[in-house]
Parts: structure tokens; C-alpha cells; sequence
């Protein structure tokens, strides 16, 4: 009898254990997964980065690697509008030469340069 009794508290605790822990769990999922939501919308929350808890701990990691990526977005924005200047720049100084020897190309051919 006692075996039984034993073995019954033993079943509850663990039922007990494995809810709280579950409800933990989704909690902090959920947490993380309002965290990666608020950080792709733009509107990460660094209020609570400091505390001394696993998702504050992501949480501050996800800030950083946001920084990371806005940096490299930045740097890569930047590239490619000096990269479009640069052949801007290389297409005008094309053009005028070729203007120039089409009026000329143009002007012999249009003209009778024997008078």
C-alpha cells in the first residue's frame, strides 16, 4: 500500500514538474518569437536586454545582429550608389567624344569637300 501511495505522488509530482516547466517553455517561445516579430517589424525593444535571463540574453543578441545587418545594408546601399555614379560618370565621358565624331562623321559626309 505504501508503494502505491509512493508511486501515486511520485506520478502527480511529475505532472506537476512537467506543467510548470511546459508553461515556462511556451512562455518563453513565445517571448522570443514576439521579440524576432517586433525586430523584423523595426521596432526592436531593448528594455529589457538586461536582465540576467536566457531571453534577455537572445534578445541582445538579436540587437546585435540587427546592428550588424543594418551596417552591412548601409554599406552595401552605399557601394551600389557610388558604384551607379561611377558608371553615370563613365557613360557621360563617353558620350561626348562620340558626339564629337559623329558631327564630324556627319559633317563629311553631308558636304562636298572639294569646293
Amino acid at each position: 500500500m505504501e508503494i502505491i501511495i509512493i508511486t501515486l505522488v511520485f506520478i502527480i509530482l511529475n505532472g506537476l514538474i512537467y506543467f510548470f516547466f511546459r508553461q515556462k517553455y511556451v512562455r518563453f517561445t513565445e517571448n522570443i518569437e514576439k521579440q524576432i516579430d517586433d525586430f523584423i517589424n523595426g521596432d526592436f525593444d531593448k528594455s529589457n536586454i538586461n536582465e540576467e535571463q536566457l531571453d534577455s540574453k537572445l534578445s541582445s543578441k538579436l540587437y546585435k545582429l540587427g546592428n550588424i545587418i543594418n551596417a552591412k545594408m548601409e554599406k552595401n546601399s552605399q557601394s551600389k550608389k557610388e558604384i551607379q555614379e561611377m558608371v553615370s560618370d563613365i557613360a557621360h565621358q563617353i558620350k561626348t567624344p562620340i558626339a564629337n565624331i559623329r558631327m564630324y562623321s556627319d559633317t563629311i559626309s553631308n558636304n562636298d569637300l572639294s569646293k
